[in-house]
């Protein structure tokens, strides 16, 4: 549904012996009611699970900060006058495609940052970008 597991976790040496360790995840895909309305109930769905499998990851995998690939939100199937609307209406496609995203992000960085991940270094990935319906 949301995560189903930690992808990898990485140890590795840099000059001087010191070692960081950092997990690398999967897409999420599912995060997009985050990148909306923050008290809807999908979005307060997942926030609290997330927030569960994600201190659930820290507690059994450690890692000083999370990798992962873009695609946190799907936009894919969403013409971008939806993310307008779903945005109030006021802001150019653009304008709104990169709210949705900031929206997204935030809030998904916002969740690691709970679970003790205080660094995640994200991509953007093609389902955050909107405009693509109806592939």
């Amino acid at each position: 549904m949301i995560v189903s597991s930690a992808s990898a976790q990485e140890t590795v040496s840099v000059a001087g012996g010191d070692e960081f360790t950092f997990l690398v995840m999967a897409d999420i895909h599912e995060f997009t009611p985050l990148a909306f309305d923050p008290n809807s109930k999908d979005a307060i769905f997942i926030t609290e699970m997330a927030g569960k499998i994600f201190e659930n990851v820290k507690e059994n995998y450690g890692g000083e900060f999370i990798m992962m690939p873009g695609d946190s939100a799907s936009f894919g199937k969403m013409r971008n006058d939806e993310i307008v609307e779903q945005l109030g209406g006021d802001l150019s496609p653009n304008d709104a495609v990169y709210q949705a995203c900031l929206n997204c992000y935030t809030r998904t960085k916002e969740l690691f940052r709970t679970a003790g991940y205080d660094i995640v270094l994200p991509s953007t990935g093609d389902h955050e970008l909107g405009g693509t319906f109806p592939f």
